[in-house]
């Protein structure tokens, strides 16, 4: 059974249309890597599954159950004075479970933000325990035990009782990192997690990420760190334009895309040296 599953979601705003109809599926200890140029979609697409936004259409399941449906609708055709109106129409749209079911649905999806979104005014083990308190009712006792265990599992284990502004960039993200995982969540998503930090802290996430593969987590990582994808992650979406443009094995694509804008995506940035999509 798939872990994640996928259907012909699609997403606008106002007329621009930013995804058309992604459809793909994951399974439990896959990771998966989005890549492609900037305005191509995969934020937009990382909000949908996350549900930081609504997709306009299309089915999204986690661990079996279908959380966002599909629905048709009746839109009221427009009517200008002295014209006939227009003709009602059917429309499919997403159907979403009420607010408070969808908040609890959606901590399946854990997500580590590029710019870290820590509580400057906490410490790092109060930025751990806030949530798996106040959203999943654990006993301080119980979550902080969790925190602690996180944190070594990011290399962190010293820094419990420091705060934000006494961390580096990397550190900040592995903290980032331990609090999602204190959560649970069948997956764990990545907004580029590496956008914000210069090449040495770069690594120390990278490991971390390729550690949690090691342990079996399930990762859905947005990256513009196209050799890294090659290496950890077991499958690539190649999207561009709001489009599936490729989809497979990661180092069979990255190696050999079929398409040619794949190909001129890939070759831009193996020319540049940089490693990501700033050629674009």
């Amino acid at each position: 059974m798939a872990v994640l599953e996928v259907n012909n979601v699609k997403k606008s705003f106002g007329d621009l249309e930013v995804l058309k109809g992604i459809t793909f599926s994951m399974e439990k200890g896959e990771v998966l890597a989005v890549i492609g140029s900037s305005g191509g979609g995969k934020t937009t697409l990382l909000r949908c599954l996350t549900f930081l936004e609504r997709c306009d259409s299309g089915r999204i399941a986690i661990d079996g159950e279908e959380i966002v449906g599909e629905g048709e609708f009746i839109v009221k055709g427009k009517k200008k004075k002295g014209e006939e109106p227009e003709p009602d129409k059917t429309v499919v749209r997403s159907v979403y479970p009420k607010d408070e079911d969808l908040r609890i649905k959606g901590l399946k999806m854990g997500l580590v933000f590029q710019d870290f979104n820590l509580f400057p005014h906490y410490s790092v083990l109060r930025n751990l325990t806030l949530a798996p308190m106040l959203v999943q009712k654990k006993s301080k006792e119980d979550a902080t035990a969790l925190a602690e265990e996180m944190l070594v599992k990011v290399g962190l284990g010293e820094k419990r009782d420091a705060y934000p502004y006494q961390l580096s960039g990397g550190q900040k993200q592995r903290v980032a990192i331990a609090r999602a995982l204190c959560m649970n969540p069948s997956i764990l998503c990545f907004d580029e997690p590496t956008s914000a930090l210069d090449p040495e802290l770069t690594l120390e996430v990278l490991k971390v990420i390729a550690d949690l593969k090691k342990q079996g987590v399930t990762m859905l990582i947005v990256t513009h760190e196209i050799e890294f994808a090659r290496e950890v992650a077991d499958t690539v979406i190649f999207l561009d334009k709001g489009v599936v443009l490729e989809y497979g094995d990661a180092k069979e694509l990255i190696d050999r895309p079929k398409t040619e804008r794949a190909r001129e995506f890939l070759n831009k940035i193996v020319s540049s040296g940089v490693g990501d999509d700033k050629a674009e």
